[in-house]
């Protein structure tokens, strides 16, 4: 049994490193850090933009850019490929301008009578005929971010845990 449980220490000790890096992998950076086929794309698809954030995100071998962007009242994150190719475009949204079929399936859903903390449309692949969008809801210490397709079908249901305060 000892020895069972000596390997299994190990294994899980791993795990948790490993899963911690992921979250360790993105990391704010500098505008001259971001590569020009990035900026270049971003300036193509919103000139009169105002960028606000960058970030670097490395996941599973992979380097992504997150810009970050405010065009006037509109607040937009832009992730790219390092060849500046869009992967997605997440727009903070108010809730009332779902689409009716989001927003009703949303409020039939056992979500519904939570309390709405923020929402976004999610367009992937520069498929704008295929939006999805994210709903931030809370209920006590409970946090979801609950996705629905374009058509109302809950696709997604993640737990997400409260940021810690620094002080």
């Amino acid at each position: 049994m000892k020895r069972s449980i000596s390997l299994f220490l190990p294994v899980f000790a791993l795990v948790l490193l490993s899963t911690s890096r992921a979250h360790a992998n993105e990391q704010k950076i500098k505008e001259s850090a971001v590569p020009q086929k990035v900026l270049e794309a971003v300036t193509a698809k919103y000139p009169s933009a105002k960028k606000i954030g960058f970030e670097k995100e490395i996941e599973d071998g992979k380097t992504t850019y997150e810009v970050k962007l405010e065009d006037g009242a509109r607040k937009i994150d832009i992730d790219f490929s390092t060849e500046g190719k869009i992967l997605a475009e997440e727009e903070k949204i108010d809730f009332k301008a779902l689409p009716d079929t989001a927003k009703n399936a949303f409020t039939a859903s056992k979500y519904g009578k939570w309390t709405v903390k923020g929402a976004e449309k999610v367009i992937k692949e520069e498929n704008e005929a295929d939006p999805s969008y994210e709903i931030m809801v809370v209920k006590g210490d409970k946090r979801f971010e609950i996705v629905l397709d374009k058509d109302g079908n809950i696709t997604k249901e993640e737990e997400k845990h409260a940021k810690k305060k620094i002080e």
